[in-house]
This record gives C-alpha cells, sequence and structure tokens, in this order.
C-alpha cells in the first residue's frame, strides 16, 4: 500500500473509531435514541434518552434542560473560535498563494460558525456561556506548541473531524429544532469541505519532502494524544448533563 493509500485508509478507521467514541458520555445525549438502542447501553441509556427527548422540546429559559443545551451551544462556540485561533498561527506558516486563499476561507467558515451559534444561543433568549477549559484547550494544553506545518495541519484535520462527527450526530437526533437543524447542516457542509483542503495540503507538503510517511505519522501520534483528552471531555460532559435528581 502506498503512503497516500495508507493515509485515506487511516483517516476512514478514525472516522469508524470517532463515531463509536460519540456513544458515550455527553455524546449520548446528542444520538438518536430508539428501543433497539437500550439493548446495547447500560441501565443509564433510559435515563440519557429521556433527557434527550428532553432538549428536543425547545425548552424555557431558567429550566434546568435550558441551560443544558444552551452548554452545548456554547461548547461547539467555543470549539470554532478557538480553530480559528489555530487557523491564525498556520498563516504564518503556510506562505504560498493557494495555502493563503484557502486558509482565509477556512478562517473566514470558523468566525461565521461561531457566530451562527451565538445567533442560535440568542435566539433562544439565552447568552453564552464562557468555556475556559473545552475540548480544543485541552487539546492544545497536551500538544504543546507545534513548530511543523505538518503537525499543524494534522492537529487541524483531527479537529475539524471530531467537529463534524458531533454536528451529523447531533443532526440525526430526533426531533431537533428546525433552526438548529439548519446551524447543523451549514457548518457540517463547510467542515467537509475543511478537511478536504487540509487532508490534501498535509499530503502535498509530506510528498514534496520525500516522505509522505511523515503525514501519517503525525496523524497518529496526535489521535492518539487526542483520544485521551476527549475521553476526559465525554465524562465531565456526562457528568454535566446529568439529569437533576
Amino acid at each position: 500500500m502506498t503512503p497516500s493509500g495508507a493515509l485515506s485508509r487511516l483517516n476512514r478507521l478514525e472516522s469508524l473509531s470517532t463515531e463509536r467514541s460519540l456513544e458515550t458520555g455527553f455524546s449520548n445525549i446528542l444520538t438518536r435514541c430508539h428501543p433497539a438502542a437500550h439493548s446495547l447501553h447500560d441501565s443509564a441509556a433510559d435515563e440519557t434518552c429521556e433527557l434527550s427527548h428532553r432538549l428536543k422540546s425547545d425548552p424555557a429559559p431558567g429550566t434546568r434542560e435550558f441551560e443544558q443545551l444552551i452548554t452545548i451551544m456554547s461548547f461547539y462556540r467555543e470549539a470554532e473560535l478557538h480553530g480559528a485561533r489555530l487557523l491564525l498561527v498556520m498563516h504564518h506558516h503556510l506562505r504560498d498563494p493557494d495555502s493563503q486563499t484557502k486558509l482565509t476561507r477556512h478562517l473566514a467558515d470558523e468566525t461565521r460558525h461561531a457566530f451562527l451559534w451565538t445567533k442560535r444561543i440568542s435566539e433562544m433568549g439565552g447568552s453564552p456561556i464562557a468555556v475556559i477549559n473545552g475540548y480544543q484547550h485541552r487539546l492544545g494544553m497536551r500538544v504543546g506548541v507545534l513548530k511543523d506545518t505538518i503537525d499543524l495541519l494534522a492537529l487541524t484535520h483531527i479537529a475539524e473531524s471530531r467537529a463534524i462527527e458531533r454536528y451529523q450526530s447531533h443532526a440525526k437526533q430526533e426531533g431537533v429544532d428546525d433552526k438548529t437543524l439548519e446551524v447543523l447542516k451549514a457548518v457540517s457542509a463547510d467542515e467537509h469541505w475543511h478537511l478536504a483542503w487540509i487532508d490534501a495540503k498535509l499530503r502535498e507538503i509530506a510528498k514534496r519532502r520525500g516522505d509522505e510517511g511523515r503525514a501519517i505519522r503525525a496523524l497518529e501520534k496526535l489521535r492518539a494524544i487526542e483520544r485521551d483528552v476527549y475521553a476526559t471531555i465525554v465524562a465531565e460532559e456526562a457528568e454535566l448533563m446529568r439529569p437533576a435528581n
């Protein structure tokens, strides 16, 4: 198998792994709940699905369910803003015209996504919640300061992959209100392009350096770190979203 083929296979396997990880913790709230699914989960499934259905009904401001839904959207918003900051760093590493054009478009998308979630929160009568120690922040703390362009591209690819899986999972939930679904579909459509150009640029740079396997190694290393980080997020979000006694 060629390095390019191995990279494609690695990306497909990671996508499947990401989908499976969404079955636990906070992500249970964003997946579809139906009787057949109960046999696949523990006794907490009924409780989780009950919460999921209550979140679908656009809860009234001031209720616990309202705060939980605002929290979900605030996590999305924070991730988009943090992603935009990473792209600004990459602007200093990728100076060729093609990269500058795509980075600028990508950055515009990220900030627009953050605005769409801010707008949706406001439409519901809420305000964004400050997320200080979110997914992207924790991931950045774990990987440290990345200086190699391939590593920066790999990190962006991994974060974008996680984002699209969460958005798609939320969109598949039965009974999502039309306005929220509209936002989920809009941001998901953009994420597909983000993944495509980042993946292509990652391959291009590695090939130009004469080491296509460098891209694969970067993805494998950073994905291992990302899985650990995401596991902590899942556990804490599950506790946060637990219904009140």
